[in-house]
């Protein structure tokens, strides 16, 4: 993993995963979480979403949202066609990506740069 040692990557599992937990199990709104943790409500919204891909496990949805990435996009001609598949995907794990969000990196891995203007995002 980059960017972070293996010891800060075990406290931020441990805490995503509370954050989904409190989420999932509880009446907790993202805010009244955000609150908890330090955090915005829209940062407890990404961690949520990336951990329902993982079941709970924040890096290991972005590990699976990546691989998926990449197993599309090796068997599509554009970005806009990858994305398009990408988001049906996304749909069955009942995953919401804002509406025009031109950050949508975690899910693909890549950079943002890469990302053909024209691909519109799900609304939601």
């Amino acid at each position: 993993m980059k960017g972070i040692t293996e010891e800060q990557q075990k406290e931020l599992t441990e805490r995503y995963a509370k954050m989904y937990h409190l989420y999932t199990n509880t009446d907790s709104t993202l805010q009244e979480i955000g609150d908890m943790f330090g955090v915005s409500r829209q940062r407890v919204f990404q961690v949520v979403q990336r951990c329902k891909l993982g079941q709970g496990d924040y890096y290991g949805g972005g590990k699976i949202a990546r691989l998926k990435w990449k197993e599309i996009s090796e068997n599509t001609n554009s970005t806009a066609q990858t994305w398009t598949i990408y988001q049906d995907w996304l749909k069955k794990f009942k995953i919401k990506i804002a509406n025009n969000n031109r950050n949508f990196a975690f899910y693909r891995g890549v950079k943002n740069a890469e990302r053909e203007s024209t691909v519109e995002t799900t609304q939601g």
